[in-house]
This record gives structure tokens, sequence and C-alpha cells, in this order.
């Protein structure tokens, strides 16, 4: 029994000057799954963002973005959640001189998380956060300058100082390279430094186990040392396109990935005890072949390689990172039957899964559609 039922409502409304822009939107929602033992697992939410940006005489624009999200999870058989949050942006882009072009900012964002453990006699593994309630803040400042090296080769330096109520400040620094040897053409390069900074569920979370008469047997005790988990990327590229129909790129990457997320046995503390790197090359392509006809494709190739330090005593390994095909590809008809009717065709496969293992599969997906007016 896993059906579950949705509902969900919204609105947007704009506003466009001359010069300023003004957006308003936002959303509720209530989902429910098939009832179990003790009831049904709900979720329930609301959110409110207003954005507005403002355009100057001299080339310069600012953004102003805030909005306030209320999502609550209910779940009889583990815990409940209640989270509030609060977040808003500001970006300044502006034109320092005829060779630099400066995008700056900053951003904060407060929330409110307050849990509930469910103990009850089918509960067998509780949930349990400690401290149950607690107030998380986030901020960061960033700048970039775009620098035009040449008419045609442009270099772009940015960074990021962002903080987090675990680790404090985290840098994260990106620099690129573009070439365009003609207007048709596209050659770049890009190095940078990102991080998934910890959360509840790395710090607070802990996991026991319930059995009649005795006491709570810790299975998960948190991990008060939890980093965060850091990714080095490099990026090249090239992408081209030499008639009006016909477009095409194609990027290889590699990323090292250091202070993954681990375990060990029960009682088990949350640790960055694993690492490795993913390395691949990714294309696609569009044909408009008739002006009523336009086929794309593309496909993705990728290894990884991820392992334990020699001292951790990780039970699963690299295998609950993720599980992702060395190969899946794609490819799409879109056809325009008519003035007011589609015909489009998808073909995509995905390679076999390695662990656990999952078999390779291809799929077919298409589409009609038929606009009444």
């Amino acid at each position: 029994p896993d059906g579950w039922q949705s509902g969900q409502t919204g609105f947007r409304a704009d506003w466009n000057g001359a010069d300023h822009a003004l957006t308003l939107q936002g959303d509720a929602y209530q989902a429910k799954a098939d009832p179990g033992p003790l009831g049904s697992p709900k979720t329930s939410g609301a959110n409110l963002l207003a954005r507005w940006t403002r355009q100057l005489a001299d080339g310069s624009n600012y953004h102003v973005q805030a909005y306030y999200d209320r999502t609550e999870r209910d779940d009889p058989l583990s815990f409940g959640d209640k989270i509030d949050t609060f977040d808003v942006e500001f970006q300044h882009a502006f034109m320092a001189s005829a060779q630099h072009s400066i995008l700056w900012g900053g951003g904060y964002r407060h929330a409110q998380d307050d849990t509930e453990t469910h103990f009850n006699a089918l509960n067998f593994l509780p949930t349990v956060f400690i401290p149950a309630h607690r107030a998380l803040d986030w901020s960061n400042l960033f700048v970039q300058d775009e620098v035009s090296l040449t008419p045609v080769v442009k270099m772009t330096l940015g960074i990021k100082a962002e903080s987090n109520p675990y680790t404090g400040v985290e840098f994260l620094p990106s620099a690129r390279l573009a070439w365009t040897p003609g207007d048709d053409q596209l050659v770049w390069g890009a190095l940078s430094r990102a991080v998934r900074a910890p959360a509840r569920l790395d710090r607070d979370l802990h996991l026991y186990l319930q059995l009649p008469n005795i006491p709570l047997i810790p299975v998960i005790e948190g991990g008060p040392d939890f980093q965060s988990e850091v990714a080095y990327v490099a990026e090249a590229g090239y992408r081209a396109q030499p008639t009006r129909a016909l477009s095409y790129s194609i990027t290889g990457f590699y990323n090292f990935y250091d202070k993954l997320r681990s375990g060990e046995p029960a009682p088990a503390v949350v640790q960055n005890m694993m690492q490795g790197s993913t390395f691949g090359i990714e294309g696609w392509g569009t044909w408009q072949a008739t002006p009523d006809w336009r086929l794309s494709a593309g496909f993705v190739a990728m290894h990884e390689n991820l392992r334990v330090e020699a001292d951790s005593l990780d039970p699963t390994g690299p295998s609950a990172l993720g599980n992702d095909p060395k190969f899946q590809w794609m490819m799409r008809s879109s056809f325009n039957l008519a003035k007011n009717a589609d015909f489009d065709v998808t073909l995509r496969h995905v390679g076999t899964l390695p662990d656990p293992l999952v078999a390779a599969y291809t799929a077919v997906d298409a589409r009609i559609g038929w606009r009444v007016r």
C-alpha cells in the first residue's frame, strides 16, 4: 500500500515597468499517504515569495528577493517536523569599466526547526533529534568579476563566503575562461570548489532500537564532529552552432570529493571518512530538420571511483553514497503536426546500476498535444 493523495494551489502576479519589475507568488499544499497501523503520514506547507528588480540608466541593475516557507511533516511511525524558513537576498550588477563587469551581493536565511519523536509500540527504530528544537542561521557574501581580456577572451573570477551554524565560514571560489574564436563557437574551462555543509541529519540525528521492557539501544548517535563535504571541480567544453539549424556541445569533467559522509557499526557516529572521484564526458546536439521538425540527442558517460579511508569501519562503503550508471543517453523527436497539434517521441536508455545491481533499461515516451484554440 504505497498510494498517496495531494492537492496544491498557487498564484503568481507580475508588474512590469519601463525600468523595474515586481513578482509576487505563493503556494499552499497538502498530501497524505495510504493509512498505516497508526494513521496516515502527512505533509503540508505554504510559501510566499516577492522579487523586485530595477534597471538603472547607466546599465546597472539591482535584484532583491525574499521568501517565507512553512513546511510540516508528520509520520505516526517515525517523527513529526515543523520548519519555518525566512530568506532574503540582494544582488547588484554594474560595469566598473569597459573591461570589468561586476556582480556582488549577499543573503541571509533563518530557520526554526521543531521536531517531535513518536514513541509507540510499533516504532521499533524511533528517530530523535537532539536538541528537538533548533534555530539555524546561514549567511553569505559573494563577488564576481567578468574580465574582458581581449575582444574574444573573457575570464570570470568569483568567490563566495558562506557561513553555516555547524562549521562556520566556508569559501567557494570559482575561475572560468571563455574563448569565442567565432560568432558560432565557444571554448571554455572552469575550476571551482563546492561544499555541502552539515545538516541536522548529520549532526543532530539519533536512532535507537526500541524493544519491550529494556532501555533504548543506540544505533546512530549523530555526528558531533561531522564536517562539510567538499568537491573540487574541473570542467572544459566546446559549443558550436555551425548553421542556424544545427548546434551541439561536448563537456569533459573531473570531480574530486573529500570528507564524504560515512558511518560505522552500531552504535554508529556519522563521520567524514570517504573520498574519491568521478570523471566523464557529456554531450548534446539539436538539429532543426524542417521548420516543423526538431531532433535532439544527448549522452553522459561517467566513471566513479569512491572509497573509504583505511581506518574506517563503514559497513556499507561507497554504495551508500549513490548508485549511478556508467552510461545513459536520450533521443527526442518534436514534430508540429499542424498549427495546433504536436507529436513528440522520446527514447532514453539508462545503463546498469552497479551496487546494488539493477539491469539496464530502455524506455519510449510518446506525447500528442492539441490546442483547442
